[in-house]
């Protein structure tokens, strides 16, 4: 954005826009998502509950959704972490501030939600800030991003341009907040045309907002239409800072099949380096047991201490010198210990069957045959699937053999101390003892 000498500003949204095009056309024969980049949509969806088409058709193209208009009330928030298998989400209603009773619901309206592919849910972090107009997550990596769906007034009501101050104002003191740490994307319904040629209130504070902050659009063309047909316009935009707009790979119109809406969804393509989130988790940990001194043998402990300390260096010279002393003592004291310390007991796991025969083991063979089928074929969470059945039989043919062979070889052991009694006395004794182990 740029302001010449006369107080007007100017865009240069064509050029970039024209960048935008051709970064597309040198991808266009190849896809451009790899694991360094995000896919955002921007959708005012006019009904969140008469999207689960569109879900479906973009559930393996979309990383996060910015919502407006989901219709839902604040008692129903929490649909939106039950529309998509491998979506969950987060979102503000018109009545946040002040719930409405579920009995006295009227037709929905309104508010903003924010929905992430599940698989991002570690990076993800919810902040409560803006109003009922504005929801807002973080999402940690390399470089922290701030994704805010935002949904301005219409001018319908007679204090439209009041309300519109007071969440342009709010975006201001997020803004302020956290542009020097997060790169930082809005994406919603502003209900007007920056573009359009008008001096209108609305579209200068607007403006003013985007050039003190350095923010950035590309112009898409029309993104609403009227239900009439008879009017369109171009109100929906994803903002951007200037400093990172070599993180944008590309803005567009996508075409989407299953789109009911009045308004033209908009993605954003953009560059983002993905963290480890399995690093801590693949960390191998190492348990040190406590050391009972009473039990070592401290005069051999003293004299392997001793002569570790001997190969130390007097007089360190320097802070490299120092460093090695330190370390070669640490290994001293470590070595002794585990020289003089008393080994830890290993504890023999019980095993899980007390008793193994071939009728198990083949019920044991079956129970795996039928998980693997079962897992293969997408693990089919209907019980009445075949494999889901068949797994629950094998299951249990396992369970009543292992209590039949149990039953066997109890009934077995009561026989020989039976026959012990009579034949063999030392026998006999023996085998009581270990029935009261």
């Amino acid at each position: 954005m740029n302001t010449s000498s006369d107080g007007i500003i100017e865009y240069d949204v064509l050029d970039f826009k024209n960048d935008c095009i051709n970064v597309h056309c040198v991808n266009k024969d190849k896809d451009v998502r790899s694991n360094s980049t995000l896919r955002i949509l921007d959708f005012n969806c006019k009904n969140i509950l008469t999207c689960g088409p569109l879900f479906k058709e973009l559930e393996s193209k979309i990383d996060i959704f910015l919502l407006q208009e989901h219709w839902l009330y604040d008692c129903q928030l929490n649909l939106l972490q039950e529309l998509h298998s491998d979506f969950t989400g987060t979102g503000k209603a018109v009545d946040s501030n002040d719930p409405i009773q579920p009995l006295h619901m009227p037709r929905g309206y309104g508010g903003v939600a924010i929905l992430w592919k599940k698989n991002l849910d570690k990076l993800v972090t919810t902040l409560p800030i803006g109003n009922e107009r504005i929801q807002c997550i973080e999402l940690s990596g390399n470089q922290k991003l701030l994704f805010i769906s935002i949904y301005l007034p219409c001018k319908s009501s007679d204090n439209h341009l009041n309300e519109l101050y007071e969440c342009i104002d709010q975006l201001h003191e997020i803004m302020e907040v956290y542009k020097t740490t997060h790169q930082i994307i809005i994406g919603g319904d502003f209900n007007e045309n920056i573009f359009k040629e008008n001096n209108s209130n609305r579209k200068n504070y607007i403006l003013d907002f985007m050039s003190d902050h350095n923010l950035s659009t590309t112009e898409v063309g029309i993104t609403y239409t009227h239900t009439s047909g008879i009017s369109s316009s171009a109100i929906d935009y994803i903002l951007y800072q200037e400093k990172f707009k070599d993180f944008i790979i590309n803005i567009e119109k996508p075409d989407i099949i299953s789109n009911v809406s009045d308004h033209l969804p908009i993605l954003l393509q953009l560059k983002y380096e993905f963290p480890c989130i399995n690093s801590v988790s693949q960390t191998q940990v190492t348990t040190h047991h406590k050391v009972k001194w009473n039990n070592i043998d401290r005069d051999r402990y003293k004299i392997l201490v001793e002569e570790g300390i001997a190969l130390l260096k007097v007089d360190p010279m320097n802070p490299n010198e120092l460093d090695q002393a330190f370390q070669t003592l640490n290994h001293t004291l470590t070595k002794a210990t585990l020289a003089v310390a008393p080994k830890k007991k290993k504890k023999i796991r019980k095993k899980k069957l007390q008793i193994m025969t071939e009728n198990i083991s083949q019920a044991i063979s079956e129970k795996k045959i039928a998980f693997f089928q079962w897992k293969q074929n997408g693990r089919p969470p209907d019980p009445n699937h075949p494999l889901t059945i068949q797994k629950k039989i094998t299951t249990s043919s396992l369970r009543k053999q292992c209590r039949i062979e149990t039953a066997l070889q109890r009934i077995q052991e009561r026989q020989k101390i039976i026959d012990a009694g009579y034949n063999d006395p030392a026998l006999f004794y023996s085998l009581i003892k270990k029935t009261k182990r």
